[in-house]
């Protein structure tokens, strides 16, 4: 290994950039497709269903596909590794925007945003929040809820319950 560390350390870095730039070049494939459909419902289907079709097609094949018009090369990788990130890429940012809450927005529009400013001061920061799992909330205190909390109001189901006519002594 010590002998070879200064090829290892040349093929750490090139998988090093073959991976950062295939996420960079997904992410802004994505946001912007993501960004074309999302008032556009029924486009959704069909373009997640494009890109479930390139991410199922296996890295062999794509790459005998792609040498006779990229040769054997960097590009020929990213192509391959950026088809791959496409799907999972878009349906996370779909799901995020689609996370947002309504009072944000609602509260950005009263604010006087422009839908970029609104894209990005608002639904991009809870996009983002939702889309690596973590839970969106409004920003500011909630009140108590009124009234005595829901689960006084259920009915006790582990507590033996006695019939109406029988009798206990």
């Amino acid at each position: 290994i010590r002998g070879n560390l200064p090829l290892i350390a040349g093929k750490l870095g090139e998988h090093l950039a073959l991976t950062i730039i295939a996420v960079l070049a997904g992410l802004a494939i994505s946001f912007a497709v993501v960004l074309a459909i999302r008032g556009r419902r029924r486009l959704v289907g069909p373009v997640t269903g494009f890109f479930g079709f390139l991410y199922t097609i296996t890295s062999l094949a794509l790459l005998a596909f792609l040498v006779p018009f990229t040769h054997l090369s960097f590009l020929t990788a990213e192509i391959a590794l950026v088809s791959y990130t496409l799907l999972i890429l878009a349906r996370n940012l779909l799901a995020g925007l689609d996370a947002v809450p309504g009072e944000v927005i609602e509260a950005a529009d009263a604010m006087g945003y422009s839908r970029l400013r609104r894209l990005w001061g608002t639904r991009s920061a809870s996009a983002r929040r939702a889309s690596v799992g973590r839970q969106v909330q409004v920003r500011g205190p909630s009140p108590p809820p009124p009234g005595p909390p829901a689960s006084a109001a259920l009915p006790d189901v582990t507590a033996p319950t006695r019939p109406a006519t029988a009798q206990w002594v």
